[in-house]
């Protein structure tokens, strides 16, 4: 692979070189992320930044910084001191004796492009000097506050390995190579984030049971009386939706979608539309929350509905939106509650898998929260679906706010994480080159030639050798024994491409059928019976012992809770309740249980509304196959659902079938063209790549 190519795969603009590479041993490692998504691990040489600190009154003093001290290097668009230097200009500018001078340093410091990132300087201004300077500097920055769009950064974030974090100015910072054995060179134009290597952590061991724990109010009481903050406490990260990362005001209408990134969050809609600051102020007493809420923006026709629709909660790495991460702990609160169970705070792992749905209480504003030990991908806050059998008016209107959460930390790889793009085992992620923008791809009609092209993007040769599509003309080879995922541009509906967003009204579609959940994590379509169920695609033959849970494939898998299993012997997942059994019986029709076993309802009554009278727990006792229903049937596990062991392989299919790699089960065998080749139970399966979801290869 030569130069030309590494310069075309990471759509860079690389020119002149300004520091040596370093060839011997004593090379830093350096991951950058680059302005077109990549993210790549490089070898340096000992070098410095020239740092530039701003301080609030635009004054600046340079100094340099050792790499080697460095931990993080946030930059914004441009650099900081050429601007600053200007803006003060034009500052300078507001008390000349020239009316026309005035009147145009007040016309350029108004342009957003000019001023929108310089708030703050400018904001000095409008307590000091003359009258006139005053008054047209308050003009100004009410015209920069009325603008819909956030500002940018106005400078570089530095973060040292101390942990000392500072604003300013890296400068024209040109970064000279070694990116996989070649000299590159990236200026910083093709950069936005510069970081030492983040490796993942151990999460769980193996076989170490799943806890998961919902809560429904952010404190509690300790023996001694003392409060006990079970949220917002000082180890969280939160997010009050009155000002941005950067310290910008939010204002009603504007779109948050991408806003806390720094924080590792980001929202987004299954509607098509935005999450924007609603313009409904939250005023309670007695809990940690007011001022913004942010609410769905749907676009139906010519305007946007607000708070109704479907709020996704997902996470990053603070600052690197290309790497998916999870959290250990999430609360919120929800208003706009009119009765119990209005709500659904629903939180998935990274396999798509629901730990916990928690229902609203009848709290004129709900806290919902979640703990697992498994980490939390992403989290869906929608009306409650599964109001089936009441008979009443339920508010579809929500807003939230002051969401928390435990810092972000790095997954391997989500089920909905973004389509073609290949991680290294060196945390590295390259994207495929598709040849259409993510805007295209949503809007163009799916004909064979686009689907052509986009599949093409990613492309396994051999049984040792993957060929990713790098620019138009240009290809890049990896081993396979480098790769840690390949996420195709499959989707789980089985098209290509980014998944189009929900028309009003719409669900997506998948089958409708049994599934059993193995042991080892592996989800397989099946026949249910009494005594075994036979694996539809893999001819299979499954015994109790090898199956922990059983389900309907048009659900997501449903956890209980921790501590469920001291309750019953197994446990029945519903939307809206879980039932511990010690009672339960299987047939080849379907499975009953006792009328007298535990029903496990969440606490949504507090008393402060009026409460639902109508039992929402299910009024009957078994489940027939051929009959079962997204809505009514649980997700029944015979035995606690257990972690699988870190750096397992996996197999994702787009019809929801998921492999577990491991020796004593499904097993990558080989690859032919065009097909993956799956051994189990002294049978091979072969699957062509269109049916490929991802693959995460073992550790």
């Amino acid at each position: 692979m030569n130069l030309i190519r590494i310069r075309l795969l990471l759509a860079c603009a690389i020119t002149s070189l300004v520091l040596p590479v370093q060839t011997d041993a004593a090379a830093d490692e350096l991951q950058l992320n680059l302005d077109g998504g990549s993210v790549i691990t490089v070898e340096v040489a000992s070098l410095t930044i020239n740092w530039t600190d701003v301080m609030e009154n635009g004054d600046m003093t340079t100094k340099e910084i050792p790499f080697a001290d460095v931990k993080q290097l946030l930059l914004c668009k441009a650099p900081a001191s050429k601007q600053v230097a200007q803006i003060r200009r034009y500052l300078s500018q507001l008390e000349s004796d020239s009316y026309l001078e005035r009147e145009e340093a007040e016309k350029q410091l108004s342009d957003p492009k000019v001023g929108g990132r310089f708030r703050s300087l400018i904001k000095i201004r409008s307590e000091q000097g003359p009258f006139e300077v005053r008054y047209r500097v308050n003009r100004i920055l009410e015209r920069l506050n009325n603008e819909d769009e956030l500002p940018n950064n106005e400078f570089d974030q530095l973060t040292l390995k101390d942990g000392s974090v500072f604003e300013g100015d890296a400068g024209e910072l040109i970064i000279q190579c070694d990116f996989r054995g070649n000299e590159s060179t990236f200026k910083r134009d093709d950069l936005r984030l510069i970081s030492t290597p983040v490796k993942l952590p151990k999460l769980l061991a193996e076989d170490q049971e799943i806890e998961v724990r919902m809560f429904h109010k952010h404190e509690g009481t300790a023996e001694s009386g003392d409060r006990v903050p079970f949220f917002y406490r000082d180890d969280q990260v939160m997010v009050d939706f009155d000002n941005a990362p950067n310290g910008a005001e939010l204002k009603r209408q504007v779109a948050v979608n991408d806003t806390f990134i720094p924080f590792g969050v980001r929202f987004d809609t299954a509607q098509v539309g935005y999450i924007g600051i609603s313009g409904y102020p939250f005023k309670f007493p007695d809990v940690p929350v007011a001022g913004n809420s942010i609410c769905v923006f749907e676009t139906v026709g010519t305007y946007a509905k607000r708070f109704k629709g479907i709020t996704e909660v997902q996470f990053c790495l603070p600052n690197q939106p290309a790497v998916p991460a999870g959290v250990f702990e999430i609360g919120m609160f929800i208003a706009r509650v009119n009765h119990s169970r209005d709500f659904i705070l629903e939180a998935y792992n990274a396999d798509g898998e629901l730990l916990a749905a928690v229902e609203s209480t009848d709290k004129p504003c709900a806290f919902a929260g979640v703990k697992s030990n498994e980490p939390i991908t992403k989290v869906r806050i929608l009306s409650n679906p599964y109001l089936f059998r009441i008979d009443r008016a339920i508010d579809e209107d929500y807003g939230l706010d002051s969401i928390c959460f435990s810092p972000p930390v790095p997954v391997a790889n989500t089920i909905d994480s973004q389509s073609g793009v290949v991680r290294l085992k060196n945390g590295d992620l390259l994207k495929g080159f598709l040849g259409l923008s993510e805007e295209e791809i949503e809007t163009q009609e799916a004909s064979s030639a686009v689907n052509a092209k986009m599949f093409d993007a990613i492309k396994i040769v051999d049984e040792n050798t993957l060929s990713i599509q790098v620019s138009p003309a240009d290809r890049m080879t990896l081993p396979l024994d480098e790769l840690q995922t390949i996420r195709f541009a499959n989707q789980l509906d089985g098209t290509l491409g980014k998944g189009k967003k929900l028309k009003p009204g719409a669900a997506p579609q998948r089958p409708n059928t049994w599934m059993a959940i193995l042991k080892d994590r592996s989800t397989v379509f099946v026949e249910p019976g009494a005594n075994t169920m036979t694996s539809t695609e893999f001819n299979l033959s499954l015994t109790p012992e090898d199956v922990a849970g059983i389900k309907v494939s048009r659900n997501p898998t449903r956890y209980p809770e921790a501590e469920d299993f001291k309750k019953g012997k197994h446990v029945l997942v519903f939307p809206t309740c879980r039932i511990a059994s010690d009672k339960l019986k299987f047939s080849d029709e379907g499975f009953e249980w006792d009328e007298n076993d535990k029903k496990l309802q969440q606490p949504v009554h507090t008393g402060e509304d009026e409460d639902d009278e109508e039992d929402p727990t299910p009024q009957f006792t078994s489940v027939q196959y051929a009959k079962g229903s997204p809505e009514s049937t649980p997700t029944l596990w015979l035995s606690p659902p257990r972690s699988q062991m870190p750096g397992t392989g996996r197999l994702r299919l787009t019809d929801g079938q998921q492999l577990t790699l491991s020796e004593n089960g499904f097993k990558l065998a080989r690859f032919d063209k065009g097909v993956v080749v799956v051994s189990v139970a002294d049978q091979e399966i072969r699957i062509p790549i269109k049916k490929v979801l991802s693959i995460d290869f073992p550790r």
